[in-house]
């Protein structure tokens, strides 16, 4: 077990509560967060676990973190005031709404049948969930090679993806081949703690726009083209129309 691993709390946590036996490797550390293939406990009925461990915000990569926190909202008084701050506390308080955020909405796509991660469990900044791999992490889409009739499908299950958490008020924020992975032929989108709300946040038409730009350029390695633009302004006047009252149609092209 790495030194850092001894040093996450979290983890010791998820120990006590019957969830994991132990920590195997690191699967990734990158700016924002690491994360943690673990020996899933029996009673959990599963071979490996993922812990995702957040840094804290003044160590990630998102150093304007200001557009997806547009509109959240912090209920408790004083973590509300600790929020704009930037003692120790204010920063613990940002790191635990980025956690939270993430969990509420995986949580919230799951129940909807999105092609998310189960989360398990969670514990300060740390998230416990689904293992989505075999013996090996399934590898990351921009990292796979695909023929032309998978690609088009691949594209075709994610834009409905888009579509599905849109109805459900959300954009991923920050999409990219970097955050899908590819397992038994499925794409399974991660990393969500700055997906945001469009009812609350002004920026969710520009972060969808972009979303399907990124999107669109993975594709187009494989020969798959899309007019991305086209699909994210017809996706977002949908959601204006169901938002006022109308039927959501979720139609794409």
């Amino acid at each position: 077990m790495s030194n850092e691993t001894a040093l996450t709390p979290s983890i010791g946590v998820f120990i006590k509560r019957r969830l994991i036996l132990s920590v195997i490797d690191t699967v990734k550390s990158g700016k924002e967060a690491t994360v943690y293939r673990c020996r899933a406990h029996p009673d959990t009925k599963r071979i490996y676990l993922a812990v995702k461990v957040h840094r804290p915000v003044d160590q990630r990569a998102f150093t304007h973190d200001a557009i997806y926190h547009h509109g959240r909202v912090i209920i408790q008084g004083r973590m509300a005031r600790a929020f704009t701050q930037r003692s120790r506390y204010g920063i613990e308080v940002r790191s635990m709404t980025w956690v939270r955020a993430e969990v509420q909405t995986l949580r919230l796509l799951k129940d909807h049948g999105a092609l998310v991660p189960e989360v398990i469990s969670h514990h300060d900044r740390a998230i416990l969930m689904e293992w989505i791999g075999d013996e090996e992490p399934a590898p990351m889409l921009i990292s796979i090679r695909l023929d032309r009739w998978e690609a088009e499908r691949c594209l075709d299950l994610l834009l409905s993806q888009v579509a599905l958490w849109l109805s459900l008020h959300r954009v991923h924020g920050d999409l990219s081949g970097f955050n899908i992975l590819y397992h038994h032929g499925q794409p399974v989108i991660i990393d969500v703690p700055q997906s945001v709300d469009p009812r609350s946040n002004a920026n969710a038409h520009e972060l969808l726009r972009r979303d399907l730009k990124n999107l669109a350029h993975c594709f187009v390695r494989f020969g798959v083209d899309c007019d991305h633009l086209a699909i994210a302004d017809d996706l977002w006047q949908q959601w204006l129309r169901a938002r006022d009252g109308g039927d959501w149609e979720g139609e794409i092209g």
